[in-house]
């Protein structure tokens, strides 16, 4: 028999009972799952740190207790983690194993190299309560799984022995209750001490009632129909005489997930909550909730993470992913490959080089492995290794020699919906290679033929992922740093990385307004005004926009420019006066833009006494943490107390991560790189940057829209180009809401006339649209919360986890329409081909969908947040807050309904089917409550 912990490590239990009636539309229910008795959804996870973020998609997580230190790190609720223990055996290897008694050794376990204990021993009772379990509730771990509980059999050969020894653990798991009574203690088996625990154990795990693993000679197999009986009947007692609710953990391999699929269905029918596995417990499996991993890989070969932001994978090929719900990480293949399965943690592999790895036969045997684990792998540009190599034939390639370029090269097949996408293909002599992709499940989406009749098949779906080869990803226009697509990222990636539908978490939209703020770089603040040369630019800035639009805005400070250390100490008083006035305003966020503004983090840091990488500010070498703590000192000091300063990148915006580092440590949020500048004039997807940039841990956020720098030639004429910023604005809204609304310049754009008109244009266009204004900081938050949202699916749709910071879910409007399921969906609104979901306050929400709305009401949209929503009948009573003065409000089967705002009777005004509008009148951030009541 294995062991779920080791082999399964085991662990416990719950009962699915899982009976969902689709009620009508946002009912009472939708907003808070209703008292469970029994969990629905339980995972081992013995992996190594770091834990993966869809853990929290489970109400039951049970984790190797080394992993503990990685709590800290997630989301997860305290109460769902149980740390693993093992009570029967110590395995040799453990580095406590060197301190135990060797009179507490009773017999071995070969199997796992482990001894096994003797329960009846005071000593190793006390062992293991303190030195065990105790440091466990140090770390946060309230709750434990208790593994190899039939050790002692291994030993105990008469009954009168095993009747001690099961006397010696009863007595070691009562103690263990007493010294926590909060602590829930769940059993790996244990039969044979179940009935005189059923007051103290809240669940049980058992292994392998279909599928099994054996340890031995690291093999999946079936389990007998008489092995099954037995084990049914025993755990058929344990939940029914005693009410203990029983998980039951089987094994398929990682790639084989619909097997997988069909075994939980199996052991979810009879009443048992299932956990679906691997063998090493080390990939995410399924349980009544299958993770959707939202994670791509991209493969690259040597680069340091400040390489990363202008490379084509990170420039071009991570926004369409992001749009489509996923996040990117990096491994270098120069380095060790990882070893344990990627299964159910990624979602993808893509690999971008510009040519054949030096570690060639490492990738290769790597790439073959995830193939066989069923990861989608997307070859991009090089395919990784010669074309007749043994390699490519494993992966369908068949290739001719090449005997030197053809003299000409035509289009034989092309499949229009991907190819030809932001520009026409232009089939290039010099890249032609006679290679055809001979898998009889591939689909051709380009074909190329050369003069002698031998073909190119240049791009494909294959039935381990995808490939297009150079030069038909991007093409390059000219000299200028302007691309254009020629292949449609987003289907391919769709496509060949066979990506679900899923609900996809928005930071774009809230509660179905497009998003706005603000944010300015603090270059220039003491530059002269032109249309009032006595005026600092800062103070023009105060005076015409700050006062003007009172929207949300980050506003920061170079300490260089303004402070009496600086490069202007006659005009500090002066500036320092008005950056309080600017940061006692109720709509600004005081920012730091650093000490010496670095014109190239890396290089600064690399040569701290050169002054051309930083304003040459006298007496003054580059020190990291002067520029980021020291200036955020100096910010804090000029703002009201309360207000905690953000960080804004300078320069190239390219920080390593001992930067990022820093401001981590110090919780300090951070923003600011990224180019997004797409326009009429340059109307292509390469104009729109990612979400921000992943550099080892650290994840640093990018600015949605660029500044008016790269709309004036970098400031040296048409000072008025910024109002070409609603080109992009409009352009990252229609077809697709690639970005909010972000109004991004400088202070020196308070300088010139045609610089501020070009300012009220965009805040004038900003204002007409329907938006809700939020700050930077909570635009950040968002951003850095979009990688570590969980969604999974489920029987009857999706459950969501990780949610706080983000109030916003996506789907197409193909997908259906919101229903309550015990999830806090509290409306919906739709743009272009997207519909919006939008979620009331809470971390975990099940999303089910249904062809036709329902009869509840339900927010439309509204410009503010929604901090509570309580369904009541067919009506509701919510609270509203918003940054803006002034709400405007949207609801959806609105009727034979009646409305009380702050208690005072409204009447609505009704602007389409069932859609009601409201106006109200008040200051930013005062809350406003509001109660709805319809006829049923």
């Amino acid at each position: 028999m294995t062991r779920a912990g080791r082999q399964c490590r085991a662990f416990f239990f719950a009962l699915f009972i899982y009976v969902i009636v689709l009620p009508v539309f946002f009912s009472e229910s939708a907003l808070s799952a209703p008292e469970l008795k029994h969990p629905r959804s339980a995972m081992f996870y013995y992996g190594s740190a770091p834990l993966p973020d869809e853990l929290a998609l489970f109400d039951i997580i049970v984790i190797d207790s080394a992993a503990a230190d990685d709590l800290k790190n997630r989301a997860f609720p305290p109460e769902s983690v149980y740390g693993y223990v093992s009570l029967g055996e110590m395995r040799k290897d453990d580095p406590l194993s060197s301190q135990i008694d060797p009179s507490w050794i009773k017999g071995g376990n070969p199997t796992w190299q482990a001894h096994a204990m003797d329960q009846t021993a005071s000593g190793w009772r006390q062992f293991f309560l303190d030195r065990i379990v105790a440091p466990l509730r140090g770390k946060g771990i309230r709750n434990v799984f208790i593994d190899t509980m039939d050790s002692y059999q291994l030993f105990a050969k008469t009954p009168e022995d095993r009747s001690r020894q099961e006397a010696g653990m009863i007595a070691t798991i009562r103690e263990l209750k007493a010294k926590y009574p909060d602590m829930k203690i769940m059993l790996n088996r244990g039969f044979e001490v179940i009935e005189p625990l059923k007051d103290v154990v809240n669940g049980m795990a058992v292994e392998s009632l279909f599928r099994s693993w054996h340890q031995a000679d690291q093999r999946y197999g079936e389990v007998s129909e008489n092995d099954r009986n037995w084990l049914l009947g025993q755990i058929r007692r344990v939940r029914d005489t005693f009410g203990i609710p029983v998980v039951v953990i089987d094994y398929v391999a990682p790639a084989e997930r619909e097997l997988a699929r069909r075994t939980a269905q199996q052991i979810s029918n009879l009443g048992f909550v299932p956990c679906i596995t691997s063998g090493s417990l080390t990939t995410l499996g399924i349980s009544t909730v299958e993770p959707l991993p939202r994670t791509i890989l991209f493969l690259h070969e040597g680069m340091k993470p400040t390489d990363f932001s202008m490379n084509d994978p990170q420039r071009f090929g991570v926004m369409p992913l992001n749009y489509l719900g996923y996040r990117v990480e990096y491994l270098d293949v120069s380095e060790a490959l990882p070893t344990a399965s990627l299964a159910g943690r990624y979602a993808g592999i893509v690999s971008w080089l510009e040519k054949a790895p030096q570690q060639q036969r490492e990738y290769e045997n790597w790439i073959l492995k995830q193939r066989m684990d069923g990861i989608p792998i997307v070859l991009i540009n090089s395919l990784g290794a010669a074309p007749e190599s043994p390699f490519m034939q494993k992966l369908g390639f068949a290739a001719k020699a090449i005997t030197g370029p053809p003299a000409k090269v035509t289009v034989s097949t092309v499949d229009s919906s991907l190819a030809g996408f932001e520009m026409q293909l232009f089939p290039v002599p010099d890249a032609f290679i006679p290679l055809v992709q001979k898998d009889p499940s591939a689909t051709v989406l380009l074909d190329l033929v050369d003069d002698q009749g031998r073909h190119m098949h240049a791009a494909a779906l294959t039935s381990w992922g995808g490939y297009v080869m150079y030069p038909f990803v991007l093409r390059q226009m000219g000299d200028a740093n302007i691309y254009r697509w020629i292949i449609n990222p987003m289907i391919f990636y769709q496509k060949a990385l066979r990506l679900p539908v899923m609900p996809v978490p928005d930071l774009t939209t809230h509660n179905g307004r497009r998003i706005l703020f603000a944010h300015i770089d603090g270059d220039g603040a003491v530059s002269r005004a032109e249309m009032n040369p006595k005026m600092l630019a800062n103070r023009m800035m105060l005076e015409e926009i700050l006062k003007r639009y009172r929207i949300p805005t980050t506003v920061s400070v170079i300490e260089g420019e303004t402070s009496p250390r600086g490069l202007y100490p006659e005009l500090s008083a002066t500036a320092e006066q008005t950056y309080r006035e600017i940061f006692s305003l109720p709509h600004i966020e005081p920012a730091s833009h650093s000490f010496s503004h670095p014109f190239s983090w890396s290089k600064a840091a690399k040569n701290t006494d050169e002054e051309s990488y930083h304003l040459n500010i006298p007496g003054y070498s580059f020190d990291l943490r002067r520029e980021i703590l020291g200036s955020l000192d100096y910010v804090r000091k000029l703002a009201p107390a309360g207000k905690q300063p953000l960080f804004l990148w300078t320069g190239d915006c390219n920080p390593d991560t001992d930067a990022l580092d820093l401001l981590e440590r110090a919780g300090v949020l951070s923003m600011n790189g990224g180019d997004t500048v797409i326009t009429k004039e340059n109307p292509s997807w390469t104009a729109i940057a990612p979400i921000g940039i992943h550099k080892g841990p650290y994840f640093q956020v990018y600015a949605p829209n660029q500044n008016e720098n790269m709309y004036t030639d970098l400031w040296t004429k048409r000072f008025y180009g910024y109002e070409r910023v609603i080109e992009t604005f409009q352009l990252t809204d229609r077809p697709y809401r690639f970005k909010p609304i972000n109004i991004y310049y400088h202070m020196y754009s308070a300088t010139k006339p045609a610089s501020l008109n070009a300012l009220r244009k965009v805040y004038d266009y900003a204002l007409r649209q329907d938006v809700v204004a939020v700050f930077a900081s909570e635009y950040i938050r968002k951003a850095r919360e979009f990688s570590r949202v969980a969604v999974g699916r489920t029987e009857n749709g999706y459950r969501v986890a990780g949610t706080d910071a983000i109030r916003e879910l996506r789907i197409p409007k193909t997908a259906g329409y919101p229903v309550s399921a015990g999830g806090g969906v509290i409306g919906f609104s739709d743009h272009e081909q997207a519909r919006y979901l939008h979620l009331a306050p809470g971390r975990m929400h099940d999303v089910v969908l249904q062809k036709e709305p329902g009869r509840g009401v339900y927010l439309e949209s509204v410009n503010a947040a929604v901090p509570r929503w309580t369904p009541v009948g067919r009506g509701v009573d919510f609270s509203l807050l918003s940054h803006q003065a002034g709400i405007t409000m949207r609801l959806g089967n609105m009727q034979g309904c009646t409305v009380r705002v702050n208690g005072i009777a409204r009447s609505p005004r009704m602007v389409g089917s069932g859609i009601a509008q409201f106006e109200i009148k008040g200051k930013e951030d005062v809350l406003q409550t509001v109660s709805v009541r319809c006829a049923d």
